[in-house]
Order: structure tokens, then C-alpha cells, then sequence
């Protein structure tokens, strides 16, 4: 009964995504069915398009529904069935309908879309899509006119639902990357591309899916240094978590750097995992304080992997607007304990807040299909037995004297030389202890005993001693660098004997880990034992014993998993696959119950993948190529090419499972969705992946241009200007000239042609960070001229001469130094935009630019006599163009019940007064926005946690006097939009 002259103006196309496990992974499969049949009700002007699905998949259909409204400008109605008599409320509408069912094969959501069709071929078409097998299939008929369209998204389970889904999503236009989505943006020229379809069927394309590379396929984020997951608090995590499984990938693995004896120190004492002994822990898995010990993630004052401890109140070019404290991290550091903490109440809070935030995260990972894990090193390195009680004791203050200490020490005693525990009653405790009436402190850690004060030809003045405060009391007086304050002492009752010592084994150990792993974090999939990084630089050899003693350790770990969680997969992984010279000899010597043998990638990536996996037989493998290095990690790094040809050998090698290791989450977007496209699409090469997603970033009208140049600098093309030094990614003085970057001038001129405000938002990221990275080289060439300068004016032994080339040469180097870092530093502002650029500003500030400008600058200042002048020391303030409304974290999905929780940063040359969120259900009217103010936390920071009840959209305002600063570009066109997930 439909109008035969007026037909629909696409053919009706049913596109079915049908995903299969294959081994232990899931696969999805496209079919597009195309159903001729008559109007459900009499023709008008109406158009509807309804997802149909039962309430296990609500997410998923809501999540569809998202998409649809980002790509095509209208939110659908969403259908949760639960009966075949739900299609007479879908049937109701007048006018053309769209259905798209979403569910399991069987799902009810696909027998009510289907029963919309009456007697109409649905059983036997139906039958023959959910009934396909294999790993991909495709269905296809037309129809030439008619009112119903029926689209089914089906998965074999529910991840699978939700990759139909983002499949769905990726063909009507929409993007993921790691630290968001990137939808069409619908101020471009023309609006948004599907604009059309809003009152018609969508045109939807026969997909199909093929096997994937890998069966696990993920990320291996990096903790250490703030440009990672060290700087990630639980929102930040979720976030990650879910990109991924968008991605399509369902890993995420996390290493521990194993604990260190004394002092929090480079490379050790991380919290992801706790090690002792089950006697360590509460009955709920929570660590006693007596078993805990000094733990940190990085933060502004930590003092570690060469970043300077500098608060960030020092901080110049008004960036410290950005951060509330002078020590900072996010969550679980609190300020308590920052840069770490001072007592083993706090260091067991720590254990406990780290868990809780990992608990929650894979929690959120398994509704999503996320494999989580964590890890140690072998062989494991575990703490000693908790001390005995100290005494309570009383100081004699007026005995205290100031020695010059040697380094065979001036008492015979020594307690410790690196304990945070130190004060003055803490050492006296311990020197009573260990039966000793004088107890001695030194560089503030320090702790010596004696019975007798040292001789007096070594006393010093007192004041001497006041050179460091005690690492527990810093209102107390702990020496210096060989300066020891000595000191007698008098306790309530004599000293305790000593507590009987376990003799704790690796076994104990792993047995505390695992059984804290199981009642804190339950969610945990997989556990992994890594080699550590001295196994590749020091070309570990199996003859060692060290080789011997990680083996043993390997079966203590194995055995306590056994014996405590036998449900928790365990892998090896490291530095390297295995020790020399031949690197798959774990493979020989572990059992089976070690599911997977894995590495990161020699030579931080630089080398090819190691041929030594093609002599793992008896594991799965698993490869990790790198995303970044981290000696360029203040660079862009674009390893798009090198990471699709490290996948195409590891595919070779035979492994089934490919991780990417990364710290930032922005600045490695496009090797990390090349990554996760070519697992799906082998035939992927790096110049179509560039083209596809520069097209998506900016849209079509300069793509091609933009692709070209990005392909210029990716993978070992790129230029270097950075590298180790004492730490990631430093700056080095270079002489010479300043070099334009090369192509940067034609990419910066693409962007008159580029229209739309997201799309130029997007772009002006990349440009700003390629200027930002040239700037840096200029930066380098001016220090290094600076640096000439200063020295011959040091170096100038006459006055009148000195002072002149002071005047005339080294003060007017510094000037030119200060505006090329001023340069620099303000591009890199332009590019803040998540948690891993924060990490860049503090490596930059805090470490490369310490020297230059504050060393020097000193040094400067006393050759002159005088204060330097102020255009000679770096801004406070921010001296960009315009502001920046900075919002690191951006969800798209938070879990029904949890709270919606925002952190907002402001730039601005003036003091933001308010940031407002404003927030309406959904497709909702503009006029529903609910305007609430954000609270300031600190200096220029913002936070707001709301409850909200209904899927969502947003956008913030931050009123600055003479600007308003707007989130996302585009506000109020163009929204964050969230979905509940039930």
C-alpha cells in the first residue's frame, strides 16, 4: 500500500554485524540484508528511527544512539524491550521508520525489529543471518521503494554488540582515539556530511570484519614519569579503558618498579603492587601500617628520573594557574603524603587508595571486555621484616653538638643512612634498640649511634647542622652532607628486646601479593612478571645466576598463584624475551601454567621486533612495540610506520597478542589507532591510515595535504632535538643556527582552507605542536649561545673587560635566551589538552630549563653584581593570545550511580572569576541547559562532581574578564555527550 510515486530516496539496507569467537578472542562479521516490504502505517511527512534492544544491551543501543546523533544531528528513540508485544508501541509512529535492532543473535531486541515485518520473508532471512558461521559472511538484497528499514547489530556476546556498534559508528563517520572521540564537526562547511539522513535511512555499507592480527590487543601504559599513568587518577583510567575497548582492543597491562631499600629512589617503591607477606595484611586485604613502606607515583616534588623538585608555584609563564598545590598529583597522591609519605600510616593509605582506584577501573574494564593485569620484576626484591617497637624517648637538646662526619664515620653505629622515619626521637629510639646512649643525625635521613660523643677537634659551628631539617619533622635540625648533629638521650623504660625475625621467602611474598590482589582488586585478569631493564643493556646471559635465581623465583610465583588465586593468568614480560643467547630459552624451561611469554621491543623500539619469538613453541607470545621512547619524550613522536611493520613481523613470528607501550595519550593518537585499525584491517599501510585520519581530524577539503605531511615526519623521519639525559627528554645547548622545521610552513598554510571549528581546533593542536618542537631547537641554539657568552665573561679575568662582555655579549644572550624559551613555552601552552601534556610542561620546566634558567641566571647575576634586569628572568604571568579552558579528562560513558566528575583548568592573562558547567539531557532542547558552578579548588582550578540520572551533553564556560573561554571549541554547537551505562 505504500505510494509507488514516491519512493524512498535510498534502497532499504540492512546491515547485521554478526561477531563469532574464534580461540580466545572475538570476531564480528557484517551482513547487509535489504527487506522489501509494505508500510507498516499510512505514508506522511514523518520520518522515525528507533533502536530496539533488550535492557542487557541498554548501553550499547544508547551508545548507538550517541553516535547517530553526533554523525546525523538527530538522537534516535531507543526501545528497551522485553516482550514481542513491545512492536505495538515502536508501531505507532505515521511516516517511514527506521529500526535498528541490537543484541545477541537470538536476542529479543532482533525478534520484535523482525516481527515488525509481518509475513514478509523475516523467519527465513532472520534465520539465515543469525544461523551464519565462519568468520565473516555477507547477505545483500534491495529494495527498490518502501517504509520500513531494519538494520540488526548482532554480536555472539556483549563485546562483541558493542564492536557492531563502534563499527557502525566508524562508517557513518565517527573516530576514536586514545584521549577521545572525534565526531564530524557540524560547523564545517556544509554541517555535518549526514546531515541529510536525518529524515532518511542511513547509509549503512556491507562491513565486514575478518579475523583480527592478534587475540589480545591493548596497551601497556607506562608508569614512571608524569607524562603517563602515574599522572591518571581513577576517571582518567576509566577514560583510557574505554577508548580502548572502542578501539576495539581488550588489554591493558601495568609494570611495577619493585621495592627499594630505604629512600623512595629512581626506579623503585611504585604502589601498583604491594609486596610482603600475607602476616602484612588485614583481614579485608588491606595492608598494616607496620608492613608498609615508603611508596610514591611521580609528582612535582619527588625529586626523581632528573626532574627537579620544584613546586609549581614557582613555576613561570603563569602555568602554575594550572595546578591547586605546590606538590602535585592526582589521585590516589594526596597532599598528605607528596612528595611521599612521611610514616607508615600514610604509606599503607596510600597501598589502600592506589587499589581502590584500580579496583574501580577494572572493575569498569570487564563490563567492556578490557583484560586488566599487573606486575613486578624478578627476581622479586621484597622488604625486610617490620622493626621492633621503638622506645619513647626524650632528646637532651642542650647536649646537642655539630660534627664534621668522615666516611668512616665519627660513630661506630649505623642504623640507616636513607630512612624518611628520621627525626631526632626516632633515631634516639633506635640507638636504644640497638643498646647506645648517643645518637648522631645526618643529611637528614641519616640515622648513627655510639656510646660516646666524637672527639671534640671535629666540632663545628652549630648552625652547621641546620643545613637540613629531619625527613619525618621538619622542625628539627638533621645535619647535612657529612654533618652530623650528635646528641644524648634518656627513654621512659629500657629498650624492648627485639622481636623475633621471619625469615621471609620469595614464596611468602607472592603469596602476600596475590592474596591482597584478590580481596583488593578481584577485577584483576592477569599478572605478570617482568625481567628488568639491566637484562638488555647489560646483555643478560643465561649462565648467570641471576638467570637461575629468576627462574626460581618465576616457580615461587607460579606456586603461590596456585595456591592463592589459581584463576589469574600469569605472563612473563620484560625488558627482553629472555637472557642470552638465546632469548626464547623460557619458553624450554617454564611450564605451561606461564600462558604467555612477552617483551617490550629492544632499543626502546628502535630495533625490529626480536626473531627469538619464532622459537616460542610451547607459549602464546605476545610482542609490545613502542608508541614513543622515552629519551624524546618531550617530542612529537609519530611511529605509524614503524608500528604497522613491527605488527606485520610479529604476525610472522607467530605471536597472538600485540601491546603498544606509551606514556602520553594525545601526542600518540595516531600510531595507537593505526595499531588497533590494522589488528582488524592487515592490509592497512601507513600512508592510507594518514589519509583516513586526516580526514576524520580536520575533514576532506586539505586532508590529502596534511596526510603528505605527516607522512614526512612519521617514524624515523622525524627529526630529533632531544634525548636522555639524566631523565626523558631533555634539552641540550646547541650552537650554530636555527633551522626552519622542515615542511612546517605548508602544513601551518593548510589551515586557511580548513573550515570548521573543531576541525580547526584539532589542527591548531598539531600546529602548535610542530611550532612548539621548531621553537624548541631555537630554544636549544640560544642557550648554547648564553651558555658561550657566560663562559667567556666567567672566564675574563679582567673587570673592565669582564664587564663589558657582560653588557655587550652574555646579558643580551640572555635576553634572546628568556624570548626563545618565552616562544617555546607558550606553544606548548596551546597544546594542554589531557594528563600526559601536564607531564610534558613539568618535564620542560623541571628539568630541562633548571640549568639554563635558573642555574645560570644566578651565575649571570653575581658576574653582574646586581639583580638581573626583568626582562632577563622568565615571565609569571601567561602571555599568550587568547586563554585556554583546559578539561584533561573527557568521558563519554560514567556507570549509572557513580558521580559525574570534571576537573577544569584556566589559562588566562586575567584571573578567571567563575567556570559554569551546563548540562541538558541528550538532544534535548538548547533552551534545557542547566548552567551549575564549578568550584574553585585552588589558584585557577575548577572541579564539579554531579549525579546525573539520563544520557547527557555539555559544555563549560569560564568567564575571564575580558574573554570568555568556551569547552569543547565550538560550545554551545558542539557538546561533550555522555551515555549511562546501567
Amino acid at each position: 500500500n505504500c505510494n509507488a510515486n514516491n519512493p524512498v530516496k535510498y534502497p532499504v539496507v540492512t546491515s547485521v554485524y554478526l561477531l563469532m569467537p574464534t580461540n580466545m578472542f572475538t570476531l564480528f562479521v557484517a551482513l547487509l540484508v535489504a527487506f522489501s516490504c509494505p508500510c507498516f502505517a499510512e505514508q506522511g511527512p514523518q520520518f522515525s528511527r528507533t533502536i530496539v534492544a533488550e535492557e542487557v544491551n541498554s548501553y550499547a543501543a544508547r551508545e548507538l544512539a550517541r553516535n547517530i546523533y553526533l554523525t546525523v544531528g538527530v538522537l534516535p528513540r531507543v526501545a528497551i524491550v522485553s516482550s514481542v508485544d513491545d512492536k505495538n508501541t515502536i508501531n505507532s509512529h505515521e511516516g517511514t521508520h527506521e529500526i535498528i535492532s541490537v543484541g545477541l543473535k537470538g536476542s529479543l531486541g532482533h525478534k520484535v525489529a523482525c516481527s515488525l515485518f509481518q509475513d514478509q520473508g523475516c523467519d527465513t532471512l532472520f534465520g539465515q543471518v543469525v544461523s551464519v558461521s565462519g568468520q565473516h559472511a555477507l547477505l545483500h538484497q534491495k529494495a527498490q521503494a518502501t517504509k520500513l528499514s531494519w538494520s540488526a547489530v548482532v554480536g555472539h556476546d556483549n563485546v562483541g554488540v558493542l564492536y557492531g556498534v563502534h563499527a557502525v559508528a566508524e562508517q557513518l563517520g565517527m573516530w576514536f582515539d586514545l584521549h577521545g572521540d572525534v565526531p564530524p564537526d557540524p560547523t564545517q562547511a556544509g554541517g555535518l556530511p549526514l546531515t541529510a539522513h536525518a529524515e532518511e535511512f542511513l547509509p549503512l555499507k556491507n562491513f565486514v570484519a575478518n579475523e583480527t592480527m592478534f587475540d589480545f590487543r591493548g596497551l601497556q601504559p607506562f608508569h614512571d614519569f608524569p607524562e603517563g599513568p602515574d599522572w591518571w587518577d581513577t576517571e582518567a583510567y576509566k577514560h583510557v579503558i574505554n577508548q580502548i575497548a572502542k578501539q576495539k582492543m581488550n588489554f591493558i597491562g601495568l609494570h611495577t618498579y619493585p621495592y627499594g631499600e630505604g629512600l623512595p629512589t629512581t626506579g623503585h617503591d611504585e604502589p601498583t603492587v604491594w609486596v610482603g607477606p600475607e602476616d602484612g595484611l588485614n583481614a579485608d586485604g588491606s595492608v598494616k601500617p607496620e608492613y608498609a613502606y615508603q611508596t610514591s607515583y611521580a609528582n612535582t616534588l619527588r625529586n626523581e628520573w632528573g626532574y627537579s623538585s620544584w613546586a609549581t608555584g614557582n613555576y613561570s609563564w603563569g602555568t602554575a594557574e594550572l595546578f591547586e598545590s605546590d606538590c602535585w598529583a592526582p589521585e590516589p597522591t594526596t597532599v598528605d603524603v607528596c612528595p611521599y609519605p612521611t610514616d607508615n600510616e600514610g604509606a599503607a593509605a596510600l597501598f589502600e587508595r592506589t587499589s581502590t582506584m584500580l579496583e574501580s577501573a577494572f572493575s569498569f574494564a570487564k563490563k567492556i571486555n578490557v583484560l586488566s593485569c599487573v606486575g613486578t620484576e624478578t627476581p622479586l626484591s621484597y622488604p625486610k621484616p617490620p622493626p621492633p617497637p621503638v622506645p619513647k624517648c626524650t632528646i637532651n637538646l642542650s647536649s646537642q653538638q655539630c660534627y664534621q662526619d668522615t666516611t668512616n664515620r665519627i660513630l661506630p653505629y649505623t642504623v640507616t643512612i636513607s630512612s624518611n622515619y628520621n627525626s631526632l626521637e626516632w633515631c634516639a629510639g633506635q640507638c636504644a634498640l640497638a643498646g647506645y646512649k648517643v645518637a648522631g643525625v645526618e643529611y637528614a635521613v641519616a640515622c648513627f649511634c655510639g656510646n660516646e660523643f666524637p672527639s671534640s677537634a671535629k666540632i663545628l659551628p652549630a648552625s652547621d647542622c641546620h643545613a637540613m631539617k629531619c625527613a619525618a619533622n621538619n622542625t628539627e635540625n638533621c645535619g647535612g652532607s657529612y654533618i652530623m648533629n650528635v646528641y644524648n638521650f634518656s627513654c621512659e623504660a629500657p629498650a624492648p628486646s627485639p622481636t623475633p625475625q621471619h625469615n621471609y621467602t620469595a614464596l611468602d611474598m607472592y603469596k602476600g601479593i596475590f592474596t591482597r590482589l584478590n580481596k583488593t582488586i578481584p577485577s584483576l585478569d592477569w599478572y605478570w612478571v617482568w625481567t628488568p631493564e639491566a637484562w638488555e643493556w647489560g646483555k643478560m646471559d643465561s649462565k648467570n645466576p641471576v638467570f637461575t635465581d629468576a627462574v626460581n623465583d618465576l616457580a615461587d610465583a607460579m606456586t603461590a598463584r596456585d595456591a592463592i588465586n589459581p584463576g589469574l593468568h600469569m605472563a612473563t614480560n620484560g625488558w627482553v624475551v629472555g637472557p642470552l643467547p638465546d632469548r626464547s630459552i623460557f619458553d624450554r624451561v617454564l611450564p605451561p601454567s606461564w600462558e604467555a611469554i612477552t617483551s617490550i621491543d629492544l632499543n626502546t623500539g628502535h630495533n625490529p621486533v626480536d626473531p627469538a619469538y619464532k622459537n616460542v613453541t610451547k607459549h602464546k607470545k605476545w610482542d609490545i612495540p613502542w608508541m614513543e621512547d622515552d629519551p624524546d619524550l618531550t617530542a612529537p613522536q609519530l611511529w605509524v610506520n614503524r608500528t604497522l611493520e613491527h605488527m606485520e613481523d610479529a604476525k610472522a613470528y607467530g605471536c597472538t597478542g600485540l601491546l603498544g607501550i606509551h606514556w602520553r595519550t594525545r601526542a600518540t593518537s595516531p600510531q595507537i589507532a593505526a595499531m588497533a585499525q590494522k589488528s582488524w584491517n592487515p592490509s592497512l599501510t601507513s600512508a592510507q591510515f594518514w589519509l583516513n585520519w586526516a580526514t576524520a581530524q580536520f575533514g576532506p577539503e586539505q586532508a590529502s595535504e596534511i596526510a603528505t605531511f605527516f607522512m614526512s615526519v612519521d617514524s624515523f623521519k622525524m627529526p630529533l632535538f632531544t634525548g636522555w639525559v639524566g631523565g626523558p627528554g631533555k634539552m641540550s645547548p646547541k650552537s650554530g643556527a636555527c633551522p626552519p622545521f622542515p615542511g612546517l610552513s605548508d602544513f601551518v598554510a593548510t589551515r586557511s582552507k580548513v573550515t570548521g571549528v573543531s576541525n580547526l581546533d584539532r589542527l591548531d593542536y598539531w600546529i602548535n605542536t610542530f611550532q612548539y618542537y621548531e621553537a624548541m631547537q631555537c630554544t636549544e641554539c640560544a642557550w648554547g649561545a648564553f651558555s658561550a657568552a657566560l663562559t667567556k665573561a666567567s672566564n675574563e679575568k679582567d673587570p673592565a673587560t669582564r664587564k663589558q662582555i657582560l653588557m655587550n655579549t652574555t646579558l643580551p644572550a640572555r635576553l634572546a635566551f628568556i624570548n626563545a624559551t618565552t616562544k617555546m613555552i607558550t606553544l606548548l601552552q596551546q597544546t594542554l589538552s589531557t594528563p600526559g601534556e601536564l607531564g610534558t610542561y613539568m618535564n620542560i620546566e623541571s628539568h630541562s630549563l633548571v640549568e639554563p634558567i635558573w642555574d645560570m641566571g644566578a651565575q649571570l647575576q653575581k658576574l653582574l653584581g646586581q639583580p638581573l634586569p626583568p626582562n632577563a628572568k622568565p615571565p609569571t604571568v601567561y602571555t599568550g593570545s587568547s586563554g585556554r579552558l583546559i578539561v584533561p579528562t573527557v568521558r563519554n560513558t560514567i556507570e549509572k550511580g557513580f558521580p559525574f566528575t570534571l576537573r577544569a583548568l584556566t589559562l588566562s592573562a586575567t584571573k578567571c572569576s567563575s567556570v559554569t558547567l551546563n548540562v541538558k539531557p541528550m538532544g534535548a532542547a538548547d533552551e534545557l541547559f542547566q548552567a551549575t558552578p564549578m568550584q574553585n579548588i585552588g589558584r585557577s582550578v575548577f572541579s564539579i562532581s554531579t549525579s546525573q540520572t539520563q544520557d547527557f551533553e555539555y559544555y563549560i564556560t569560564a568567564d575571564c574578564g575580558a574573554e570568555t573561554l568556551m569547552f569543547p571549541a565550538g560550545a554551545p554547537t558542539v557538546t561533550q555527550t555522555v551515555v549511562l551505562m546501567m
